[in-house]
């Protein structure tokens, strides 16, 4: 894929991004961040879209199946793209269940 469209694309999803913010009379956008390429690309174009300060990053692993990794690289990503973040830790609430 050329670079032409590649910028089209983006054009697209930040554009696609900022009008259901707008349609929804939100201030920003939560997204969850697993460490993976699907929500870290997600991520990366809502900041696109919204700027950092209106997408916060929520982190939720479960330290009993969730690698470290994962957890670290959401965290990393979060903070490349200065965007606020949680961890929080899911494991024992869904014992709870």
């Amino acid at each position: 894929m050329d670079d032409k469209r590649k910028r089209k694309i983006i054009r697209s999803i930040t554009q696609f991004i900022k009008a259901e913010i707008r349609t929804r009379k939100s201030n920003g956008l939560i997204i969850g961040m697993s460490g993976g390429i699907d929500s870290s690309v997600a991520a990366w174009l809502a900041v696109k879209a919204l700027g950092t300060e209106k997408v916060f990053g929520l982190i939720l692993p479960d330290s009993s199946v969730t690698p470290r990794k994962d957890t670290k690289d959401a965290e990393e990503l979060a903070q490349k793209l200065k965007i606020n973040y949680k961890v929080i830790e899911v494991g024992k609430s869904k014992n709870q269940l």
